[in-house]
């Protein structure tokens, strides 16, 4: 029953994960490709504010989560389906900070009627990031969702 529920918790949480990364994708990164330097910069600054106090802590709160269906899976399939899926939750972690937060900070210090000239190219490779952790999302989820229906 314990390791049901937690379960269930999990694949909630990786469901979470994925559909909001799925979100900027399908959103957030064609809106973003259609503005100029002078509405892009204020524009990201606003909604990162808005995106990085809830995404880290869903993918802390989903690790936690697959960190206790490991434990408490009665099988060995499940478990190393679980620890599959915190895997990939801790890649969308690690790609996060290492591209789309680093260049997060970098876009903010961006004086927004001049950009540096390779602006574009930065946009560009924020996008690439977000497929990366949405891909690494997705994967998790289809794990995770496959460890539980193994218990």
């Amino acid at each position: 029953m314990l390791a049901g529920t937690i379960a269930v918790a999990v694949v909630l949480g990786a469901g979470l994960l994925a559909g909001s990364l799925l979100a900027v994708e399908k959103a957030v990164v064609p809106y973003f490709a259609s503005l100029p330097a002078g509405r892009y910069v204020p524009t990201l600054t606003f909604l990162d504010g808005r995106f990085d106090p809830f995404m880290p802590w869903l993918a802390r709160v989903k690790a936690v989560l697959a960190v206790a269906a490991i434990v408490t899976a009665p099988s060995t399939a499940s478990r190393v389906l679980f620890g599959a899926g915190l895997a990939c939750t801790v890649g969308v972690g690690a790609v996060s900070e290492i591209v789309n937060v680093a260049l997060n900070r970098r876009i903010r210090t961006w004086d927004p009627d001049h950009p540096p000239p390779d602006w574009d190219a930065v946009r560009q490779r924020w996008a690439q990031g977000n497929r990366l952790r949405l891909a690494l999302a997705v994967a998790g989820l289809v794990l995770d969702s496959t460890a539980a229906t193994a218990l």
